[in-house]
């Protein structure tokens, strides 16, 4: 019994050191790990509820776009350039908007342009040998056949700062959140546009309107994606 008790401490510190010795890097990612994580949370400069949001709003964004994606059959097979995009500033003009794709590149006027796979910008509207014209759905002048949430709600997206949702039947239930989808067609089916705010009518009103929001800020956009190979 006395022996045992020798023997047990003695076998702990040697489990314990051959431990260490083969496991010694994961151990000091580990450690390295718990130490960032201690000095991001105490650090002044570390902004952790704003890091919280943005990633809460990051992984709500890419659920979203992940199933309407499955909704409109969008894979890899699709062939989308992508581009550049030029600065407007000083500038406040969300009309349009210059990538830095051109004719040499394959690009032509009509083809359809995403802020991200599946969620509609605006389409090509005029092509040089390396730049591009865009129109936006910010333009006064654009017009689009839309769907509302489950899609028996028709409607009209006119263009606009915001973008609104227009002649929308007064029977028809709509509310804050839900999603807009594309009826048009110069862009894929069901592609992504928007959601609702901002439910309104008048009294004597015959049909609901609504604006649009975006889930882009469309100064906040660097690079958009050209869909070539539609229709």
């Amino acid at each position: 019994m006395r022996s045992l008790r020798f023997v047990l401490p003695i076998a702990l510190i040697l489990a314990f050191l051959f431990a260490v010795f083969f496991y010694r890097e994961g151990i000091n990612g580990f450690l390295f790990r718990s130490r960032s994580l201690v000095v991001g949370l105490f650090d002044r400069s570390f902004d952790y509820a704003g890091f919280l949001k943005l990633k809460t709003e990051n992984e709500g964004l890419r659920a979203q776009i992940d199933q309407l994606n499955f909704r409109i059959g969008l894979s890899e097979a699709e062939d989308y350039k992508t581009a550049g995009v030029y600065s407007r500033y000083p500038f406040n003009d969300r009309r349009l908007i210059v990538i830095n794709l051109g004719s040499r590149d394959g690009l032509k006027e009509g083809m359809p342009v995403f802020a991200a796979e599946g969620v509609i910008l605006g389409r090509i509207t005029g092509v040089k040998r390396s730049q591009s014209l865009v129109t936006t759905i910010f333009d006064p002048e654009w017009r689009g056949s839309v769907s509302i949430g489950n899609d028996t709600v028709k409607a009209l997206l006119r263009g606009g700062l915001p973008p609104s949702v227009e002649l929308v039947s007064k029977s028809a239930e709509i509310k804050d959140g839900e999603s807009v989808l594309n009826l048009s067609p110069e862009f894929p089916l069901h592609a992504f546009l928007g959601t609702i705010q901002a439910v309104s009518a008048g009294v004597g009103d015959v049909w609901q309107k609504a604006e649009l929001q975006t889930p882009y800020n469309l100064d906040d956009l660097n690079e958009v994606l050209v869909l070539t190979n539609f229709p």
